[in-house]
């Protein structure tokens, strides 16, 4: 987990878990996904961080199925890249546009 966080840059907006948010103080934005009700559009984002395995939150079951829908989401679209993974934790890096 370190090691993704370290990886997160200072600039741009990070979407993330209420868990992790703490860690990611110093960035410009940082969103915490709420479930169910998250709005977000994920490209005002340039980071956004998952740790399935401890996805955090009272409702661990539901916050883990969501966060595996979004990997899942994250990884098909084009839009971002897969900088890290390691111990499910993942993360994706927007890609610049031209």
């Amino acid at each position: 987990m370190r090691t993704a966080i370290a990886q997160v840059q200072l600039t741009g907006g990070v979407l993330t878990t209420a868990a992790i948010a703490p860690h990611l103080t110093h960035r410009v934005l940082i969103e915490r996904i709420n479930i169910p009700t998250i709005t977000a559009d994920l490209t005002e984002f340039k980071s956004i961080l998952l740790n399935l395995r401890h996805p955090g939150g009272r409702r661990k079951r539901e916050n883990r199925e969501f966060s595996a829908s979004l990997l899942s989401q994250l990884k098909s679209l084009e839009l971002f890249q897969l900088s890290y993974q390691q111990d499910d934790v993942y993360l994706f890096t927007r890609l610049d546009q031209p």
